[in-house]
């Protein structure tokens, strides 16, 4: 059996993936996932320049998507 594609050699999910699956579940544990958009942010304030490119589309992509669950709003 052939592992997914989002696990590496060892079997761990990329970073990418758990972004995109907190984001997608964070209306869910509105509690649990409060400081996600701000660890985002910061995320992307703080290493924008070294993350690679398909990580910074993740992290840009997430905010988008939360923001269209209206759990952080355009002000932020």
């Amino acid at each position: 059996m052939q592992a997914p594609s989002s696990t590496d050699s060892q079997g761990l999910v990329s970073l990418r993936e758990l972004i995109d699956f907190v984001a997608h579940c964070a209306d869910c544990y509105p509690k649990l996932t409060a400081d996600f958009p701000t660890d985002l942010m910061a995320l992307l304030r703080l290493h924008h320049a070294e993350l690679e490119p398909e990580l910074r589309d993740k992290v840009v992509g997430s905010l988008v998507l939360l923001r269209k669950k209206d759990i952080i709003d355009s002000a932020v």
